[in-house]
């Protein structure tokens, strides 16, 4: 039998016995090289940590269990996995991407340049969306989870749309510099309304959307209708409440640098209104 590298839909009755992916082995272990060779690789202990998190994150998402059973036994673990990728594994690492691995990238306009239009949150915002609709197409999932390749190809979509979507709002260097906290907090907002729609589509839907799902070997017993439920609610309710959890920080964020700005405007002003006194 050939060696299952990646996930995907087997049409086998589900079965509680570890199964190996070696290709999902080798991605997680690539990205852990970072967190593991500490500051040699520009890292500190809080970007480590949050490092190895987002690592941990990805891992739990593309192996087995739910890897397994997002690829061809539940259509709520589908969707789970694209949540805890593009709304928590990606953001997290990103936010431990250490300055000096960005320097180099400022010293190459060519590369600022087209990064700049790739991240643009114009740009990033609609590829986001369109990956997410897209993803979710039930033509696409029932083509693609079949087969290794095209079930990595799925869920490596959602790691650059991920990528592009949280870029604007957490790279804050002189060259990405995009919006003002009110803006990134409506662009977050903006964001989230495509994974709303899916909620609401297949809330709303009686009969299943997929057909790799409904005729997928039943988990426990689990009915279909039901399983398209759990992932209407995890579209529609989950992922709203991360982005407005991702809008929170960003709130915060922006409160703090006010309160800072006002202290180190109020520390200048000091001397020269003693000396105003003074004369």
């Amino acid at each position: 039998m050939p060696v299952q590298w990646w996930c995907s839909a087997t049409g086998k009755a589900w079965t509680w016995t570890w199964q190996p992916y070696p290709g999902v082995w080798i991605l997680v272990a690539t990205l852990a090289v970072p967190a593991m060779a500490g500051r040699r690789t520009g890292l500190v202990a809080s970007q480590r940590a949050r490092w190895s998190l987002g690592t941990a994150l990805f891992w739990a998402s593309l192996d087995w269990p739910l890897g397994t059973m997002g690829a061809g036994y539940l259509l709520s673990a589908h969707t789970l996995q694209f949540l805890l990728i593009a709304y928590a594994a990606v953001p997290i690492v990103l936010t431990g991407v250490p300055t000096a691995w960005i320097d180099p990238i400022e010293a190459r306009p060519a590369v600022v340049s087209w990064l700049r239009r790739v991240t643009h949150p114009i740009v990033a915002i609609l590829a986001f969306a369109a990956v997410v609709v897209v993803s979710h197409v039930p033509a696409v999932v029932d083509a693609l989870r079949p087969t290794q390749l095209g079930s990595f190809g799925l869920d490596m979509a959602w790691v650059l749309a991920g990528g592009l979507l949280w870029w604007p709002v957490i790279v804050q260097r002189p060259a990405f510099l995009w919006f003002a906290p009110p803006l990134r907090i409506l662009y977050l907002f903006l964001s989230g309304i495509s994974c709303i729609g899916i909620g609401i589509v297949l809330a709303l839907t009686d009969l299943p959307l997929y057909r790799l799902y409904e005729l997928a070997p039943r988990i426990e017993a689990l009915p279909v209708r039901f399983d398209q439920q759990i992932a209407a609610m995890l579209m529609w309710v989950v992922a709203h409440l991360m982005t407005l959890a991702a809008i929170t920080i960003v709130f915060f964020e922006w409160v703090r640098g006010d309160e800072r700005d006002s202290a180190e405007t109020a520390a200048v002003d000091w001397p020269l209104a003693q000396r105003g006194e003074d004369e």
